[in-house]
C-alpha cells in the first residue's frame, strides 16, 4: 500500500488564480501560498522532507484553514517516519474537510504503521460511508481485522472487495493470507493462485502460496514456488530458508544447506536459517558446525527454545552431557520441553536426575 499524494491541488491551484484576479492584497497573499504549496510539492517529489515540512509550514500560517497544506505536511511527516506528527495533521485536514478521502486513506496507513488497527478500521468505515463501491477499502480494512485478530470479519472484507471488484490482486492475495491462518490451505492456494494470474510478478504470492503447499504437504509445488519467488528476488532471504527446509525434508541435504547459505548471507542475523542449517549440519554428522550454527542462532535471539534444544542434542552426541542439561533447562524456562525418551537417555549416560 502506498501513500496518496494530493488529488485537489488542481482545484487549489485554480482557486488561487482565481483569487489572483480579485484585490491586490488577497492576490499577494494567495500568490505566495501558491509559490509555497508548489515549491513544498517539489520537494516531496525530490525525497526532501524536512524542506518540504517547512514550505507547508510557512504557506498554513497564511492560509490556516486549507485543508491540503495540512495534509501534505502530513504526508511530508509520514515519508519520514513522523507517524505520531502525520496522524495529527491529516486529522486537521479531516476537521476542515471531514470527506477528504485521501486524508483519511494516508491516516488509516500511519495508524497501521503505529500498529493502530482499530483506529485504522474507523477511517475504512468513514471511506466506506463516503465510497461503499470503493474494493481497495474493503480490502484494506480486512488487513486491520486481520491484525486485530478477528480473520472472520476479514475475510468477509476481502470477499466484499472481490465483490466489488474481481481483479483487485491484493483482495485476493489477502483472502488467502487469512484462509492460511485458518487452516484451509486448499482454499488459501486457490485465492493466491488468482492474485498471480492478475499480478504476474506478485512475488509475496508465490512466497505464500509455497507455505500453503508446504503446510499441505504438497513439497514439490512448495520449491517451485519459492523458485519463482527467488526468480523474482534474489534478495529474498525467508524464501530460500523455507526453500532449504523443503529441500531438508526431501532429503536433499546439500541444496539445503546452500539454500541455508544464501539465506544468512542476505540476513546474518536470520537465526531461524542458522537454526535450520544447523539441523542441516547436524543430519551429515557435522556436531561442531551444527553447534556453531545453534549458539549464532541463540545469540541473536536468547529466548528461542528450539535452538536450546536442538543444541542439547549436538552436545549430548559430542558427550557435553552438562551443556545439554543446561540447555535443556534453559529450554524449559522458554516453555519447550524435550522428549522424554531423549531425557531418559541423557540421564542414563550422564548419570544425572532432571
Amino acid at each position: 500500500m502506498t501513500l496518496r499524494r494530493n488529488k485537489i491541488s488542481s482545484f487549489v491551484i485554480l482557486g488561487l488564480f482565481i483569487l489572483f484576479f480579485s484585490r491586490s492584497f488577497v492576490c499577494f497573499a494567495q500568490e505566495e501560498v501558491y509559490q509555497l504549496f508548489k515549491k513544498g510539492l517539489d520537494y516531496l517529489d525530490e525525497a526532501k522532507y524536512d524542506e518540504a515540512s517547512d514550505e507547508f509550514i510557512k504557506a498554513i500560517a497564511l492560509s490556516p484553514r486549507d485543508a491540503s497544506l495540512y495534509y501534505n505536511l502530513g504526508l511530508a511527516y509520514h515519508r519520514k517516519g513522523r507517524l505520531d506528527d502525520a496522524i495529527i495533521k491529516y486529522s486537521k485536514a479531516l476537521e476542515i474537510n471531514p470527506e477528504y478521502t485521501d486524508a483519511l486513506y494516508n491516516r488509516r496507513l500511519a495508524y497501521e504503521e503505529r500498529a493502530s488497527p482499530e483506529q485504522a478500521i474507523v477511517d475504512y468505515n468513514r471511506i466506506i460511508e463516503i465510497d461503499p463501491a470503493y474494493a481497495e477499502a474493503y480490502s484494506n480494512r480486512g488487513v486491520a481485522f486481520k491484525d486485530k485478530g478477528d480473520l472472520n470479519q476479514a475475510i468477509a472484507d476481502y470477499n466484499k472487495a472481490i465483490q466489488i471488484n474481481p481483479k483487485v490482486a491484493n483482495a485476493h492475495y489477502n483472502l488467502g493470507l487469512s484462509l492460511k491462518a485458518k487452516g484451509d490451505f486448499k482454499e488459501a492456494i486457490s485465492e493466491f493462485s488468482k492474485a498471480i494470474k492478475l499480478e504476474h510478478g506478485f512475488i509475496k504470492a508465490y512466497y505464500n502460496r509455497g507455505l500453503a503447499y508446504q503446510e499441505s504437504g504438497d513439497l514439490n509445488r512448495a520449491l517451485s514456488d519459492y523458485d519463482k519467488a527467488i526468480l523474482f528476488d534474489r534478495n529474498y532471504a525467508e524464501a530460500y530458508n523455507n526453500r532449504g527446509v523443503v529441500y531438508f525434508d526431501l532429503g536433499k541435504i546439500a541444496l539445503a544447506i546452500s539454500s541455508y547459505n544464501k539465506a544468512v548471507e542476505l540476513n546474518p542475523d536470520f537465526y531461524l536459517a542458522l537454526n535450520n542449517r544447523g539441523n542441516a549440519y547436524y543430519s551429515r554428522g557435522n556436531i561442531d558446525l551444527a553447534i556453531s550454527d545453534y549458539s549464532k542462532a541463540i545469540e541473536i535471539n536468547p529466548l528461542y527454545s528450539k535452538a536450546y534444544l536442538n543444541r542439547a542434542h549436538a552436545y549430548f552426541v559430542k558427550q557435553r552431557y552438562t551443556s545439554a542439561w543446561k540447555d535443556v533447562h534453559m529450554a524449559e524456562k522458554l516453555g519447550s520441553a524435550a522428549d522424554s525418551e531423549f531425557l531418559l537417555t541423557l540421564i542414563q549416560l550422564s548419570g544425572q536426575k532432571k
